[in-house]
């Protein structure tokens, strides 16, 4: 029994991961989502001749600068509010 709940446990993570890279090509090919990479970088060569690297990668809303632009400036107009509403007292 252990090895067919094992299987059924594998069987249901690859649908699940299929239905995210659908999900992400979706955004992707519609440019909603951008993948950003820093490209590979070397890491070491060991004894065995094996080479290994690493590469970041993340995944980004296309207008990302855009949405943090416009968080700043909305933290500063909620600053300037709560400074207003200090100098003239809550409305009782």
């Amino acid at each position: 029994m252990f090895e067919s709940e094992t299987k059924l446990t594998k069987q249901v993570a690859e649908l699940r991961d299929s239905a995210i890279m659908k999900q992400l090509n979706w955004l992707v090919s519609r440019e909603l989502i951008v993948i950003v990479t820093s490209g590979p970088k070397l890491l070491q060569r060991d004894s065995n001749g094996q080479i290994s690297y690493a590469e970041e990668i993340e995944l980004r809303v296309k207008d990302h600068e855009y949405i943090e632009k416009l968080e700043v400036e909305n933290k500063k107009l909620r600053e300037t509010m709560e400074n207003i509403k200090g100098l003239f007292g809550e409305p009782k």
